[in-house]
């Protein structure tokens, strides 16, 4: 949210609040933004406020493939490691490959769970397990 002219001492003249949404569905995403907007105009109508909206990007969900992912799986048991599947909607590479090839995503942990963070570091064996997981999942496809 920024409130202009930004000056501790000064009643605002006008606010901006940038809203982003992410989910697995597009139908929630679509339900979220229209209730949003809907609480938004009360408001705005109550307050006697003028309200402009305007949707700046839209991202659509992105399933990744099972093929792909199921491969990820057999590489971390071929290697000893655990996995665990987990939702990303963080806007990655696969998020525009995957209308159109199978598309699969593999993270490592980051210090703190700290990511897309200044500060974001990842241990030098967690990488190399990362990396061998990828080894192992492309060699599943080529064989």
């Amino acid at each position: 949210m920024e409130a202009l002219p930004g000056v501790s001492n000064v009643v605002p003249r006008s606010a901006r609040l940038i809203q982003e949404i992410r989910s697995l569905s597009r139908e929630s995403i679509e339900a979220l933004f229209a209730s949003s907007e809907d609480l938004a105009r009360k408001i705005s109508q109550r307050e006697g406020i003028e309200l402009k909206i305007r949707r700046l990007s839209y991202n659509a969900p992105s399933p990744l493939s099972e093929r792909v992912m199921s491969a990820i799986e057999q590489s971390c048991s071929q290697l000893g490691v655990s996995s665990m599947r987990m939702p990303s909607g963080a806007g990655h590479d696969a998020q525009s490959l995957a209308p159109h090839c199978d598309a699969g995503m593999i993270f490592v942990p980051s210090w703190r769970g700290a990511s897309h963070r200044p500060d974001e570091a990842t241990d030098e064996a967690a990488l190399e397990i990362g990396a061998n997981v990828l080894l192992g999942t492309i060699r599943r496809f080529v064989q």
